[in-house]
């Protein structure tokens, strides 16, 4: 169990119920942005997995290229962000 301090109170939480509440929150999202823009719940998908491919991954081998050293959230951040630098570049 790993202790979140959310809005000035600590709370406990598990990190498969983490894991399940931004699911939901995740599919959520979907159906309301599918209803809104009238398209497919795949055309969701479909971009989340260009991000991955088009941004993600070529900032990923930058970072590792550099043998930067950095947390989780940092790295990730940081492949986004270089990986925006070069896919623009292309």
């Amino acid at each position: 169990m790993k202790t979140l301090r959310l809005l000035g109170a600590e709370r406990r939480i598990s990190v498969p119920h983490l894991a399940i509440f931004l699911g939901v929150a995740l599919l959520l999202y979907t159906v309301v942005f599918c209803m809104w823009t009238r398209v497919s719940p795949w055309a969701v998908v479909r971009f989340l997995m260009a991000i991955v491919f088009i941004l993600y991954f070529p900032g990923k081998v930058l970072v590792v290229a550099a043998k930067l050293r950095s947390g989780p959230l940092e790295d990730w951040a940081l492949s986004l962000v270089t990986g925006m630098a070069a896919s623009t570049g292309l």
